[in-house]
């Protein structure tokens, strides 16, 4: 998804002393808090709704009570814990979005990858489909915008999908990406990367002039992951690194990420601390790094009134707030939660 907030230097050591004044713990660590900090702890923590098996896909924040998401693949707006707009005639099970432009990109299990627009009053203003899958299914659309050119990756699949079987064979999966002028005629740049991998949890961001893929790389669903980064300098022509943010040492899945005052914040969910129990068991986490993308500090944990059992959706930074948007207990429940961590004098 695009960059949508930037911060002073002072709000990021402000928000990483209120993580650490909270009892973070390194990864693969378990410490615990005081009661004490658990107290003050609490205080600066704010559930703004949790939506009790709600059964939603892929969601995404566009505003800080807002969601959209699909519910029985029907897009969904989500305002306050309250379902204000649902439509049947539109299937999304894949998602991303540019908020300030009421834009949504999304696919489903028709393959097909279509731009959809919206007004504030979540009325849809048009739907165009870009194209037509030809493979076996795409999915986790991103989007970007780069001064007046939209750049959207989709990861396609052939064979085997989502893969749950450590000695199984996988799909092939392939990141390919794509450019457009006018939202409706779009021109393929590039197949990114290909791999008999699952390739999941796309997100596509442009920082300093070039374009930034993130993604999972997991062998089988739920089992050890590994955060991965892809640059390209060319405009999608050719990626020429792959650099590993978080290794696969756990069920590690990305969310957000967040380049400020020079240095990078990945926003991610992971069972580290729970190895083997995946979403429900799982933290959310903030790892930061230099500009090279050599890790600057330890991973910090996100402590959040939900608990464990996290599945990271997406993150916005706003002001003296960060707000969180996951699935809790994503196989056994399935709630939709937003929660507030307000960082202001930490």
């Amino acid at each position: 998804m695009e960059l949508k907030n930037k911060k002073i230097l002072t709000m990021l050591i402000i928000c990483i002393m209120f993580f650490n004044a909270a009892g973070c713990s390194k990864s693969g660590e378990n410490q615990d808090n005081n009661i004490n900090d658990v107290e003050e702890t609490k205080e600066r923590q704010q559930t703004i709704f949790k939506m009790e098996s709600l059964c939603s896909g892929d969601a995404k924040l566009i505003g800080s009570n807002t969601v959209v998401t699909g519910v029985g693949g029907k897009l969904t707006f989500i305002q306050n814990g309250m379902i204000v707009k649902q439509y049947d005639e539109y299937s999304v099970y894949w998602l991303d979005v540019i908020s300030d432009e009421g834009l949504i990109v999304y696919s489903n299990w028709d393959k097909q990858v279509c731009i959809l627009r919206y007004d504030k009053e979540y009325n849809i203003l048009s739907n165009d489909v870009c194209f037509e899958i030809q493979e076996d299914l795409g999915i986790d659309p991103a989007v970007c915008k780069v001064e007046n050119e939209y750049y959207i990756t989709v990861t396609h699949i052939t064979g085997k999908i989502n893969n749950g079987d450590i000695n199984g064979e996988n799909g092939k999966y392939t990141i390919s990406m794509y450019k457009s002028l006018n939202l409706t005629e779009w021109e393929k740049v590039s197949d990114v990367i290909t791999l008999d991998n699952n390739l999941e949890d796309v997100d596509l961001n442009y920082f300093n002039k070039k374009l930034y893929i993130t993604y999972e790389k997991e062998t089988a669903d739920k089992c050890n992951s590994s955060i991965n980064l892809l640059i390209s300098s060319d405009g999608g022509v050719t990626f020429q690194e792959n650099k590993t943010l978080v290794k696969e040492n756990a069920d590690n899945e990305p969310a957000s990420i967040f380049y400020m005052n020079g240095d990078y914040y990945l926003f991610y969910s992971s069972d580290i601390e729970n190895k083997g129990e995946s979403y429900e068991k799982a933290a959310m986490y903030m790892q930061c790094y230099n500009d090279d993308f050599s890790v600057k500090d330890e991973p910090v944990r996100l402590r959040c009134r939900y608990g464990d059992g996290i599945l990271l959706y997406d993150v916005i930074w706003e002001n003296d707030d960060l707000y969180c948007l996951f699935a809790g207990n994503y196989v056994t429940q399935n709630n939709l939660v937003l929660e507030r961590l307000n960082v202001a004098g930490r």
